[in-house]
């Protein structure tokens, strides 16, 4: 089970992905992931994001909401982080030291491209602290130089994985891509400091 420093699991987080990979015959497996805001409780980020409308996936960006609450397990292209993997898919694939940023990613598509099943499932659920809480991963490099190793990692992906994102959906071309993907980086730090402060 891969994890990070700055988010709480579940009770039952890897109970239930082992028992949703044995059902779905998955070989990775993740479930939700909700991000708390400042001054929100568990139940209030929960609420919010099971309130969202959002699609789980974003075809313009290849982006996933891993919030959603859906029915049942949906195969994937990729997943957040926090995912259950069989130990023969991670010796076989294994993370590329090349990517700081979408490592996880990178590895979720060449496990995809390789025959493997990824699945998401939407019965357990990680909440994720609030970025002004959570300071190590990738944050811990600063916000902007994180932004911009980002955005070289976004184009290094879409130029590897560009036939394999296609098949699976993904709208327009790598310039495309690229521009929305820089777009949402100004996004995400917005959203950063709106709500990383306590109004």
């Amino acid at each position: 089970l891969f994890g990070e420093d700055d988010l709480r699991l579940g009770k039952d987080y890897t109970s239930t992905l082992l028992a949703c990979m044995e059902r779905s015959g998955a070989d990775i497996i993740g479930g939700r992931i909700v991000y708390n805001r400042v001054g929100e409780t568990d139940e209030e980020t929960l609420k919010r994001c099971d309130e969202c409308d959002r699609p789980l996936i974003n075809y313009w960006v290849m982006s996933g909401y891993y919030a959603k609450r859906l029915p049942g397990d949906v195969e994937m292209p990729f997943l957040h982080a926090i995912a259950l993997a069989k130990a023969d898919v991670c010796k076989r694939i294994r993370f590329d030291p090349a990517f700081f940023a979408r490592e996880d990613t990178d590895f979720y598509l060449r496990a995809v491209t390789a025959g493997y099943r990824v699945v998401y499932c939407p019965h357990t659920t990680c909440i994720h602290l609030p970025r002004d809480s959570g300071r190590g991963g990738g944050w811990r490099v600063g916000l902007l130089h994180y932004q911009i190793l980002a955005t070289k990692n976004n184009n290094m992906l879409v130029d590897r994985h560009f036939n394999v994102l296609k098949k699976w959906g993904m709208k327009g071309n790598r310039a495309t891509f690229k521009l929305l993907h820089l777009i949402n980086r100004v996004r995400i730090v917005y959203l950063y400091f709106r709500h990383s402060t306590k109004h």
